[in-house]
């Protein structure tokens, strides 16, 4: 806070003849502050007073923060999303090692063997009389549904 922000505090202060002194918690929730108005005295001695309520009101926040912080810490493991590494036994490794040196022995032996060729299918296309049969079944539906509109 720099030194304009403490004469704008102390002369806001002044304006609404509060000489404050105490800052105490309002109900149990200790969110809302009550600063009460005591009677006139030095603006000074009651700036000074009202400063040190707030680095005590501070301090507590801090110790507050600091808890949060630590069960974040203590949960964020447990329920975290998970993102750290594994790791993984000796044995496991060693197993997950034997089955690809497994596959690559049998992708080895395969080498000198002619790989089977499966050929791709071309596009089939219709025979335009297999189309004209298409387009003549389909005529013949439509006049179909048309008939039985013009009758009902």
């Amino acid at each position: 806070m720099s030194t304009a922000d403490f004469w704008r505090i102390g002369r806001f202060i002044e304006s609404r003849v509060i000489c404050a002194s105490v800052v105490r918690p309002l109900h149990e929730d200790r969110r809302n502050i009550l600063i009460q108005s005591l009677a006139r005295g030095n603006s000074m001695e009651n700036l000074a007073g009202v400063v040190r309520l707030l680095r005590k009101e501070q301090d507590r926040l801090n110790k507050q923060l600091h808890g949060i912080g630590a069960a974040l810490a203590a949960f964020g493991n447990t329920y975290g999303k998970g993102t750290g590494t594994r790791t993984l036994s000796a044995s496991a490794r060693a197993r997950i090692a034997a089955a690809q040196r497994a596959r690559w022995a049998k992708v080895r032996a395969n080498a000198g063997a002619p790989a089977k060729v499966v050929p791709i299918r071309g596009k089939r296309t219709l025979s335009a009389a297999a189309r004209k049969r298409i387009a003549a079944a389909q005529r013949a539906r439509w006049a179909k549904v048309k008939a039985g509109k013009k009758t009902a």
